[in-house]
This record gives structure tokens, sequence and C-alpha cells, in this order.
């Protein structure tokens, strides 16, 4: 039993000083050990009306080792029913680098 605590024992030191941890997906690299949840712009236009419709699309992360989802700006505005794109943001929620969710959100008509 010793040998396999100290096997993850060293395995999450590893990762934990990789920074790979550290950065979890973050597009502007702020960083979170226990919990994170950023909000930052991804994307702006030049359109001067005021958006009224929102779509998001989400992607999940477990482990670093399994993700799946679709959080591309295409998807989102698909979902909100959007066809002129105003402005995009992109929110990063990670619990203990365990799991990650990163959501595309789509502003616009």
């Amino acid at each position: 039993m010793r040998p396999v605590f100290q096997f993850f024992a060293i395995l999450l030191c590893c990762v934990a000083l990789s920074g790979c941890l550290a950065m979890g997906n973050s597009p502007v690299g702020v960083s979170g050990y226990a919990y994170k949840h950023t909000l930052a712009p991804l994307l702006a236009t030049d359109s001067t009306e005021r958006p009224n419709k929102v779509g998001r699309s989400t992607m999940r992360s477990i482990f670093g080792l399994y993700a799946q989802g679709d959080a591309s700006i295409q998807t989102a505005a698909q979902n909100g029913g959007i066809a002129h794109i105003h402005h995009v943001d992109v929110e990063t929620t990670s619990i203990l680098g365990i799991i990650t969710d990163v959501t595309t959100i789509v502003y616009g008509n």
C-alpha cells in the first residue's frame, strides 16, 4: 500500500510543478490551484447594435486526461439563435485542477 501512496504523491508533485495545473486553459493566464472562476473577453466586433441574445457552448476536462465538448463560437451562436455576433467572452471554472469547464459565451442578435 505504501508504494502506491508514494507513486501518487510524486505524480501530484510533478503535475503541480509542471505549470499545467496552474494555467488550466485560462486565456489570461490567471492561476488558482484550489479554485478558479474567470470571465475574460475573447473577441469584439465593430457592431453598434445592443446585443439582446446570449448563446453558450461548453467543454469539460477531467484530470487533464479526458476532455469532451464543443466550446466553439459557432455552436454558442447556434445555441443562442444568433446571426450577428457583437462580442464573445470565455468563462473558465476549475476545481483543484481535477474538473475544468470552459464556456464560450456569444452575445449578439
